[in-house]
């Protein structure tokens, strides 16, 4: 009891102990000076408290190399001052640090609000056995509850629980939902083209997500919600709502960061706050009407969009869907299936414009199998189309649609990398660690990828290694949505290139660019919650 008094009069160097003992009042009220002191001393010992645990987590791990961050990789705060300004250092730094540390495997330490390692892996068979192993390294769901926003889900669960999500989605993914994707998609397009740019000879666009995105949003809204959108349709707000679904969808992709990121509570402290509010409020309202209207006409056999065949899990049983449940998986469905998939073709686009013989490569694909284009592409021409399909699996190689996934040990146990000396390297994991694998490492790893920086479709056109490869996931948790993503993707490029050829528009800062230059506006990335294109300028040539 004795250290505050004694701290306090050392604090005061112009009072007495005399002074002290006989008016306490003096001890009462301290002055704005000495209330910087103590405040500066705790905050000196709190620093000092976070150094000395650093320093103990460094010896824990030996000093092994890696990257050293003030926040957790996946806490909020992180995700502010790094992936939300487009500076991910996993993204920066592709497959360098695995370089300079001679292992495909680094630490990942951060100070604050515990020092804390996570181990990043860039080696394929490291990657393939955490991936597999559902049992001692699992998701952590903490990372995702802000997905949750409109109810538990597939992609926010785990164990049982993640089962169960499984069981209810994955019969909504089949072939006539394919067939539905194919010709929506094209319906889309051939809308935009002949609608929207009236066929015109030259189309400049700023920025290639001001199709992409909207044309992805009535891509998923028809195949996922069964609702179709047109470019130019003008529609009316229907009673007891306040925006038509369109508005409302589209506020709802447009605030995506804000939905993550801000509190429900605090969403009405500016007008952009309580739009994305009332978004999320008129989506879950349209959501519960879908749900009432097609309870009735589930024995209609002829809608195959993914809200009507997952509604046939809401059904009597102990097995049956809850309602929240069913929004909720459709919730991250949108999320899938609307910015990745937009983000990825735009950059799809922006490559092609950048390499005008594979553009070239692509179009003498599509004139081949449409015999000179005296019909037009089917789905089932896919499986023919098989270059188109290399330059998105190309563009996801490069610039994957989520940088790293994160798993959580949970046992002590130990994993072997390669070194560059050409050994195993053993690292100890500790239980709870966390453990991240790297698509940005594993893509640029030249022990799998010749030329990993070079853009060539061409090499999945070849055996090459399934492993190093991250774009849909990995193990049991691989993408349920992904023949939906390549379906929609080769329907869209093939649209455009087979009418248009593309290429970079010649802005004032773009005039004088070297290819670099070019190549370095296609791969910039901005604020969001996946891969997302800074702004890649473009223009769309008509061919005669």
């Amino acid at each position: 009891m004795m250290h505050g008094p004694v701290l306090c009069v050392i604090a005061l160097p112009n009072v007495s102990t005399l002074d002290f003992v006989s008016n306490p009042s003096v001890f009462r009220a301290p002055s704005m000076f000495n209330t910087v002191l103590i405040c500066s001393g705790l905050g000196l010992a709190y620093a000092l408290h976070l150094y000395l645990d650093y320093k103990r987590v460094m010896r824990l791990v030996r000093d092994f190399p890696g990257l050293r961050t003030i926040c957790h990789p996946y806490s909020i705060l992180h995700g502010i001052s790094d992936k939300g300004f487009g500076n991910d250092p996993l993204f920066l730094g592709k497959y360098t640090f695995f370089e300079n540390a001679g292992c495909e495997a680094i630490s990942w330490i951060n100070w604050w609000p515990r020092a804390k390692v996570s181990y990043v892996l860039a080696d394929a068979d490291a990657i393939k056995e955490v991936a597999s192993d559902r049992f001692r390294y699992v998701k952590p769901s903490e990372c995702y509850t802000t997905i949750n926003v409109y109810g538990d889900n597939i992609v926010a669960s785990e164990g049982e629980v993640w089962k169960r999500h499984r069981k209810i989605t994955a019969p909504a993914f089949s072939e006539k939902q394919n067939q539905l994707v194919w010709d929506e998609t094209c319906r889309v397009i051939d809308e935009l083209i002949e609608n929207i740019w009236k066929s015109a000879p030259r189309v400049d666009v700023q920025d290639a997500k001001e199709f992409t995105l909207p044309a992805a949003i009535s891509v998923i809204s028809a195949a996922g919600f069964g609702q179709r959108f047109s470019w130019q349709e003008d529609e009316s707000v229907p009673e007891g709502h306040q925006m038509t679904f369109r508005e409302a969808l589209h506020s709802l992709c447009a605030g995506l960061i804000i939905v993550f990121a801000v509190p429900r509570w605090a969403m009405f402290l500016t007008s952009r706050l309580r739009v994305v509010r009332q978004s999320i409020d008129e989506v879950q309202k349209y959501m519960l009407e879908m749900i009432e209207e097609r309870r009735y006409a589930l024995d209609d056999k002829s809608r195959h969009d993914l809200f009507t065949l997952l509604m046939g899990n809401l059904e009597d049983g102990e097995e049956a869907a809850t309602e929240h449940e069913l929004m909720g998986n459709i919730f991250v469905f949108l999320l899938a299936g609307h910015e990745t998939t937009a983000h990825t073709l735009a950059f799809a686009l922006g490559f092609l414009a950048l390499y005008p013989e594979t553009q070239d490569r692509v179009f003498r694909e599509i004139q081949a199998v449409t015999d000179d284009f005296q019909r037009e592409l089917s789905l089932n021409d896919i499986s023919s189309l098989t270059y188109t399909v290399a330059v998105f699996y190309e563009t996801l190689r490069m610039l994957p649609a989520v940088i790293s996934i994160p798993k959580r040990c949970t046992e002590d146990t130990s994993i072997s990398v390669h070194n560059h000396s050409g050994d195993k390297t053993v690292i100890p994991i500790p239980a709870g660690t966390y453990v991240l694998l790297d698509a940005m490492g594993l893509h640029y790893n030249p022990r799998y990828w010749s030329d990993p920086h070079e853009f060539k479709p061409e090499r999945f056109l070849e055996d090459w290694n399934k492993d190093a490869y991250l774009a849909f996931s990995a193990g049991v948790r691989g993408c349920m949505g992904r023949k939906f993503a390549e379906t929609e993707a080769v329907a869209i490029l093939t649209k455009i290139i087979s009418r248009y050829s593309v290429k970079i528009t010649e802005t004032p800062d773009l005039v004088e660019a070297s290819f670099e230059q070019r190549k370095a506006r296609v791969m910039a990335l901005k604020p969001g919650m996946t891969t997302t294109p800074a702004g890649i300028p473009l223009s769309f040539i008509r061919r005669v």
